[in-house]
This record gives structure tokens, sequence and C-alpha cells, in this order.
């Protein structure tokens, strides 16, 4: 159960006003749309580095979670399945990524491990991802419901108190902890075309992003993520159009989908729409006086 850690001194990375983004693959991400946060986010920016891992040895079935052998001009190597912990850094804050596979075992102390870092870093605010398979049409923007047992970010973001009852995974798990220790925290799921559900699903997570970019009131580099989204879009038309039956289908949800925004459009979306709008533009050096 060991750590392994990147840096010697926590204390020595200077963070500024660090914000933990946390999602697990398997049972709670749908065509790993979360988990593909986590990876735009380490990609997109080059100031991204490892602060530390959790051993994966006594928490995952690696029948289940399986290792991966990868070849490289050193030859060839095995990537055994762990948690990670990054640091990386944008313009406005830094962020630390959590992210894994969902273990398998042990989840008290998986648990216990994972908030003893998250609080030695002292995050001021929290983000837990998932990802759901739904009837959401793949034409329509795809939802993101947003739940915090924190009133004071219900009532800056306009979002939901949880009332969910049932089984649970890490996600839900992990959030009931961070608030309990104080953290602010918010958790965000993503509806997911249940006809699409292979990954990866760029716009599912281009949906996760800028809901994250409202929520800690920052710009994220989104890259080419709506680029990819706009084709994923195209192929799904053309695959959906092959086949007369599934096109049926597609058009009943869209019908479906279009009635309920119908009657669900607020003021509160405009105004939101609107907030997004004057941020990008404010953070891209666009402002007025």
């Amino acid at each position: 159960m060991a750590l392994k850690f990147g840096f010697d001194d926590l204390d020595s990375l200077g963070l500024r006003s660090p914000a933990l983004i946390a999602a697990f693959s398997g049972w709670n991400d749908a065509a790993e749309a979360a988990s593909d946060v986590l990876n735009h986010l380490s990609e997109t920016y080059k100031d991204t580095s490892t602060i530390c891992q959790i051993d994966g040895e006594d928490f995952y079935d690696y029948q289940v979670n399986r290792p991966k052998v990868v070849r490289g001009p050193e030859g060839a190597a095995t990537i055994w399945p762990e948690t990670t912990f990054q640091l990386v850094r944008t313009r406005f804050r830094d962020l630390i990524l959590l992210g894994g596979p969902e273990p398998n075992f042990k989840w008290k102390t998986f648990l216990k491990q994972v908030m003893e870092k998250v609080e030695s870093l002292h995050p001021s605010q929290a983000v837990i991802l998932g990802a759901m398979l739904t009837d959401s049409p793949h034409s329509r923007p795809l939802p993101v419901r947003v739940y915090s047992d924190d009133a004071a970010l219900r009532d800056r973001l306009r979002c939901e108190e949880p009332t969910y009852e049932g089984p649970t995974g890490i996600p839900g798990i992990l959030r009931s902890s961070l608030q309990a220790a104080g953290i602010p925290t918010v958790s965000m799921w993503v509806s997911v075309p249940h006809y699409v559900a292979t990954s990866p699903n760029p716009k599912a997570t281009l949906a996760l992003i800028r809901k994250i970019s409202d929520a800690l009131d920052i710009c994220l580099d989104e890259a080419e993520l709506p680029k990819k989204a706009v084709q994923w879009e195209r192929n799904v038309e053309i695959a959906a159009g092959s086949d007369p039956d599934i096109r049926e289908y597609v058009d009943r949800l869209e019908d479906l989908k279009d009635t309920e925004d119908l009657k669900e459009n607020t003021g509160d979306e405009i105004a939101d729409e609107l907030e997004r709008f004057l941020r990008h533009r404010d953070q891209n050096g666009h402002g007025g006086d």
C-alpha cells in the first residue's frame, strides 16, 4: 500500500488555490468520458507533473484491470493499474488531477490513503466526475447534471442537492469524504447516448470540461476537443443513417428531447451562457476597460 512520491517536499510546490478534479474509469465512467477529461488536461497543459501514485497491488484484481505492455525505443515495459495524482499548472490556478481505475478491493483503505494525500494538498474546491448511459440523443447538447452538498456552491452554481439512494461507486464515496473533510465539492455527471457507448466520446468530455470551467470560474483550454466533438457527431450521423431502424429510434429521441427542452428552458440557462461568454472573453484578454 505504498505511496510513490514525485516530490520530496510538497510545501515546495507553491500551490495556487489548487482545485481537485477526480475521475475513475469503470462502472462510473461510460465511454470513459470522465477519465478523458483528466487525459485532455494533462496532455494539453505542458506544465504537468506527477505528484504521487498509490500502488495498486492491494486494490486491483489484475484479471479485471489487467496490466498493459507498451513498447518504446528502449524496449517493452509493463504498466500496472494504479491511482495517480498529477499537478497541472494553468494561468489562473493549479489543478490536482486524481485518476485511475475504480479499485476492486479494500475501498475503505483506499479512501483513507486518497484522503490523507488530498488533505495534505489543501485543495480549495473539488470536482468529482462521472458519465452515465442515458437516452440523450447524440445530436443534441449532452446534459451534465451537477450536484453539491455545499449550500454556498449550490447557490453560486445553481445546482442540485444530491438525493440519490442506491448502489454507489468510488466517486460517490469520495464526494462524501471530501465534503465531510470541509472541502467544498461538486459532482458532475454527463449523459452519454446508450446506443453509442464506445470510447472516446469527445462531445461528452467537452461538456464536462465546460462545466468544470464554470464551477472553477476559469477558462480551461479546450484545444482540439470542439473539432473532435463535431467530427464524432458526424460519424454517428453517418452510422445512424445507414440503418433505418436506428435512424427512426434516434428521431424519436430527438423529438422527445426537443419537447422536454421547450418545457424546461429558463432564464437561468440564458444567464449561464452569458456568464460563460464574458468569462472566456475577459480571460483571453478581450475585456474592456
